[in-house]
């Protein structure tokens, strides 16, 4: 079936679940526009009534099927059974068989969508590249590397985001009809994002379990972020989500946050913030970072070297009294300085806003998306004055969705209506182009990555030829990916990329890389001795 068929069907579906031919138009992108005409004459045919049968020729079908049961007579155990019995036991078998035909069909796959660098799913106990448009199953895991991310899609429209280096099972997955989901992720690592479609029946449920706690939703978008502390962080955008550990429970809103350590232990609920910018001082445990100060616990210090000068995001909580308290350090994608929050419009003055109790000062520079009120949840993207008060850049509502009419058992949490993406066809996997000088690390006098240092000594090869292949733009991922595939095969690492080059996905390069290992260097790597890889540029020795 072409991309284009597939697309028809899926706006046929929504037009066919209630949505508005405007609506649907008003959606297509460039590439269906020559969709529409089909789609309004679709919707033409809908609104024409169906043909029914006449009156006479009713009466006179109903008596040719009954006559033959008037005749008919089954003797069973010296009775007769009369046509009117034969009658109620005809429609009895006709009413079980069209409850059995139409009742709704359950699945148990998620779609993958979006996905970039090398993503795997673990099967038949061992770890398989996939590719995009691919199915996951209820009961497997699936993995993403370093620079690599996809997204699950579900069903009945929900969509689960892996970022980089992210470990998620899908513990529970039914979707009765398309439209009731029955969700249970386990996280062990990495950071995932969520958009959840309102619950409409009551056995729905969405739940994310990570080591310390889990994350109980009813129609929301949050994330969830586990580090290798088993250290748990949730944060959410919009709607309500309730955080469970064996301690305590905490209900968090659009813009709060909180963690969970691996006691069990649920902070109270705090603005979430992100800063990018320049360490400019360490002091003890303060960090100034873009000109904020910023307390980094003693735990999560322990696993940083960043140091003066460094660029980094910082992902963390303003706590009631103002302290800002860091949860997770990346390095920076750029040199420019990026802050933001997200909370609750207390105030609302001429030149000053209270937002979760920050003030933000406003002026006639400030963008204002939506007509925010006192009450409203916005994202707030702001600079530091040479005074060290906030001025608000742009100001962005959070809008809430229209809510929907529940099927069956209203949900007690605020909805959000999310409309499901098509499901893309599978593409062929595009050649990869040189792109030296334009990604961080490529650039003369850039400081060296940690990612291309940890691969350089996990394989034993200069840092020089891990970058040299990162910029030529292959992911951290990928390249991880391809020296562990010739560590295991004897394979000269520039075939595994040349077969890459050549437009094959990670997934069959894996299949023919594994016709020609031998048996003795399959399985895991020893440290020593290291197998021979050549470096970009040059020719494997015989």
């Amino acid at each position: 079936m072409s991309e284009q068929d597939t697309a028809l069907q899926e706006y046929l579906q929504r037009m066919e679940e209630g949505a508005p031919l405007e609506e649907i138009l008003s959606s297509l992108p460039p590439q269906h526009a020559n969709l529409a005409p089909l789609l309004q004459t679709a919707s033409t045919l809908k609104r024409f009534p169906h043909p029914g049968m006449s009156p006479h020729r009713s009466r006179e079908q109903r008596e040719r099927v009954l006559r033959p049961l008037r005749r008919w007579e089954w003797q069973f155990l010296n009775f007769r059974i009369q046509p009117a019995v034969a009658i109620v036991v005809a429609v009895l078998l006709i009413a079980f068989a069209s409850v059995m035909l139409i009742r709704p069909t359950s699945v148990h796959t998620a779609t993958l969508l979006e996905v970039q660098g090398v993503v795997e799913v673990l099967r038949n106990g061992e770890w398989q590249p996939v590719s995009e448009g691919e199915r996951v199953q209820e009961g497997e895991h699936i993995r993403t590397r370093a620079d690599s991310s996809a997204v699950l899609l579900y069903p009945e429209g929900s969509r689960t985001t892996l970022n980089a280096d992210t470990t998620l099972e899908l513990a529970t997955l039914n979707t009765q009809g398309g439209k009731v989901l029955q969700l249970r992720l386990e996280q062990t690592s990495g950071e995932t994002r969520h958009s959840v479609v309102p619950f409409r029946n009551s056995s729905a449920f969405f739940e994310v379990n990570t080591p310390s706690g889990k994350a109980v939703v009813h129609g929301t978008i949050f994330s969830v972020l586990v580090n290798d502390q088993m250290f748990s962080r949730i944060a959410v955008e919009r709607g309500v989500v309730q955080v469970v550990s064996p301690r305590e429970d905490v209900k968090l809103t659009a813009g709060q946050v909180t963690v969970v350590d691996d006691s069990g232990e649920v902070d109270d609920p705090a603005v979430d913030f992100f800063i990018q910018g320049q360490i400019s001082t360490i002091s003890g445990d303060v960090w100034t970072i873009a000109g904020l100060n910023i307390l980094v616990p003693p735990d999560l210090a322990a696993t940083l070297s960043y140091q003066v000068g460094d660029w980094v995001r910082v992902w963390g909580r303003i706590l009631p009294d103002g302290t800002r308290v860091a949860d997770r350090f990346d390095y920076a994608v750029n040199d420019k300085e990026k802050l933001r929050f997200t909370g609750v419009v207390e105030s609302m003055a001429a030149d000053q806003w209270v937002i979760s109790g920050i003030p933000v000062y406003i002026n006639a520079e400030t963008e204002i998306e939506g007509t925010p009120q006192v009450g409203d949840v916005v994202h707030v993207a702001f600079i530091i004055l040479e005074d060290g008060t906030w001025l608000a850049k742009e100001i962005e509502q959070v809008e809430e969705e229209e809510q929907p009419t529940p099927t069956t058992e209203p949900s007690e949490t605020p909805e959000l209506t999310l409309t499901p993406e098509i499901t893309p066809t599978l593409e062929a996997t595009p050649t990869v182009e040189p792109t030296q000088g334009t990604r961080a690390g490529c650039d003369a006098g850039d400081k060296q990555h940690p990612e291309g240092l940890r691969l350089a000594e996990r394989y034993g090869v200069p840092y020089e030829e891990i970058m040299g292949w990162f910029c030529r733009g292959y992911g951290f991922g990928e390249i991880d990916l391809a020296y562990e595939m010739s560590v295991q095969s004897g394979m000269p690492v520039t075939d595994i990329f040349a077969m890459r080059e050549s437009g094959m996905g990670w997934g069959n390069i894996k299949k023919a890389v594994e016709v020609t290992a031998t048996p003795e260097v399959r399985g895991k790597p020893e440290k020593t001795p290291k197998p021979k890889i050549t470096p970009p540029g040059k020719k494997p020795k015989p």
